[in-house]
């Protein structure tokens, strides 16, 4: 049998409730732990966007710093003239670009000065900034010498001949291609790309030189074209003809003129027709009376023909009286034939006595013994004048020639005045000759004839100092005399006011009295092929486009650097392809 053993039965344990400030706790510290840890991300993520923006920034400053660097070059590049158009010793640039600017400062490294020298290196340094951020750059840039034609007093684009020549000059003489000369004497620095032959030379030549930048000759004309006043080459008249009459203005005297007739000769300064002087002829005894002058010289030369006469009279009183005029002419052994024509009739004012003898023939020429040239009145025997006296072979065709002229920004004989000084001529092929003249312009000749040519006297300057004397767009023969230009000669005053000689700062006056060394002033530019002749005289430059030949028993050339410093629109700058110097391309941090 068994038994249950009987038990005490065991007190109930109460039940126990969770303690909620753990939990609180807990969740706190979940949460500022988390809080922390976003905190810490945007922190870093802002540092990071800083970091990222600083960075940002600086690579902008930089280049904006390399911004300014291209910007300033391109100025340079571009602005032929930058040198002398700085205000100071320094040009700087400011510039904003977005958010940050360049500041570029331009100097000269060498002696602080810009404008005294195109081959003086110069110093760029840009400064960038964008918002805090700053970067700064420098380049040195040097520029390369002598590789402009401005810096010879004659250059050539190709080659350079020399003939029996004599040339005296204060500058260098260069080619782009070769030099040679024959029997001539040259005194002058010769520099040339290829090769130097001949003699002599007063300095020993350089060869395998650098080839200098030639003009282009469409930049040339473009700059100056548009500009320009148009003298149509239909109103400049033929070359004229010789005269045949020695001492035809009376500035000499009297001879080669003879009376004939009893009459007498004198020179008279009352109220001469032009220059100083007239004829008076006196003791007249007859209407044949009156004054010869012998032409057999250059009627033998000019051969037959017919012959203008042109030649102002006028008669000692107020009673009018016609003017004839015979010419006269002998062969060996035969009888004299005579031409006679029929002038104005005309009281005691000047009066154009204007004819032509038509048919003076002869053959041969050697057969001619005697020639003259007569001129008295018609009726009555009072005392008459005569003055500027000429008598010229009429040919039926010949070069165009622009002779006694006074050509200036305010005198133009052939219509308006250009204020510039600036005027154009397109010769359409034919031949053009310029002679004792005075020439104050920029002329720009087109499409000349063969021979086109300047020669005798002519003194010729540009208005400005910043404009070239001369552009010729094809070739030219240049072949001045070692004679002054002589107004009484030409019957015309050079320098009357408003044109004074020289140009600027000269005096003038209301006579013509004057004489000037004849000599071309200033740059002359020639596209194509240039000849030298005679005993010609040139200060200032010359560029040639092709070749030049010079004959010239003494060419004498005085170089001027103006154009090199401040080279004329159209001519560039002379320094267009700069160097950087090695090593000077730097960051700089202050």
């Amino acid at each position: 049998m068994r038994y249950k053993v009987a038990s005490t039965p065991r007190a109930a344990r109460p039940t126990q409730r969770p303690r909620r400030g753990a939990i609180y706790a807990v969740v706190l510290l979940t949460a500022t732990a988390v809080s922390i840890v976003g905190l810490s991300a945007v922190v870093a993520s802002r540092h990071i966007a800083r970091r990222l923006s600083d960075s940002h920034d600086f690579a902008a400053a930089r280049r904006n710093a390399l911004s300014g660097l291209d910007y300033a070059i391109f100025r340079i590049a571009n602005d032929p003239n930058w040198r002398s158009t700085l205000q100071g010793a320094s040009w700087t640039i400011t510039m904003p670009i977005g958010d940050g600017d360049f500041e570029t400062i331009i100097t000269d490294p060498h002696d602080s000065d810009m404008l005294d020298d195109w081959s003086d290196p110069i110093r760029i340094e840009s400064t960038g900034t964008q918002r805090n951020a700053t970067h700064i750059t420098r380049v040195e840039l040097d520029f390369p010498p002598s590789v402009s034609p401005l810096r010879s007093a004659l250059h050539a684009g190709g080659s350079i001949t020399f003939s029996n020549a004599k040339l005296n000059a204060s500058g260098t003489v260069s080619a782009n291609g070769t030099v040679t000369a024959t029997g001539s004497r040259i005194g002058a620095p010769i520099e040339a790309v290829g090769a130097v032959s001949g003699a002599t030379y007063l300095t020993t030549p350089r060869t395998a030189v650098d080839p200098r930048t030639m003009p282009v000759a469409a930049t040339v004309l473009a700059a100056y074209e548009p500009s320009a006043t148009n003298i149509p080459i239909t109103s400049i008249g033929a070359a004229a003809q010789p005269s045949l009459i020695g001492n035809g203005t009376f500035e000499s005297g009297v001879s080669p003129w003879t009376g004939v007739n009893s009459a007498t000769l004198d020179v008279k300064s009352n109220s001469p027709q032009q220059g100083a002087y007239s004829l008076e002829v006196a003791d007249r005894t007859s209407i044949n009376s009156g004054a010869l002058c012998s032409i057999k010289d250059g009627l033998f030369a000019s051969g037959s023909g017919n012959y203008r006469l042109r030649c102002w009279v006028r008669s000692e009183t107020t009673t009018a009286r016609q003017f004839r005029a015979t010419i006269s002419w002998k062969y060996t052994a035969y009888s004299t034939n005579t031409i006679n024509v029929v002038g104005p009739t005309t009281g005691n004012s000047w009066a154009l006595f204007d004819a032509t003898f038509n048919g003076v023939n002869f053959s041969p020429p050697s057969d001619l013994s005697a020639a003259s040239i007569q001129i008295y009145t018609a009726t009555g025997t009072t005392n008459f004048s005569l003055d500027s006296v000429e008598l010229r072979k009429v040919v039926s065709a010949g070069p165009r020639e622009i002779s006694g002229v006074l050509l200036t920004p305010t005198n133009n004989p052939w219509g308006a005045a250009n204020a510039a000084g600036i005027y154009i001529i397109d010769c359409n092929n034919e031949t053009l000759v310029i002679r004792n003249s005075r020439i104050v312009a920029t002329l720009i000749l087109k499409r000349p004839g063969p021979n086109t040519r300047i020669d005798d006297s002519v003194v010729w300057e540009a208005p400005t100092a910043n404009q070239p004397a001369l552009i010729v767009d094809g070739n030219l023969q240049i072949g001045l005399d070692a004679v002054n230009v002589r107004e009484q000669t030409l019957g015309v005053n050079l320098n009357p006011p408003g044109t004074p000689y020289r140009y600027v700062g000269g005096s003038a006056d209301d006579d013509t009295h004057d004489r000037y060394e004849a000599k071309l002033h200033g740059l002359v530019y020639v596209t194509g092929n240039l000849t030298l002749s005679d005993t010609t005289a040139m200060q200032g430059v010359v560029i040639v486009g092709g070749n030049a030949t010079i004959d010239a028993d003494v060419l004498n050339l005085a170089y001027d650097d103006a154009f090199a410093q401040s080279p004329p629109p159209g001519f560039g700058s002379p320094m267009l392809t700069p160097w950087i110097v090695g090593g000077s391309f730097v960051r700089v941090v202050r």
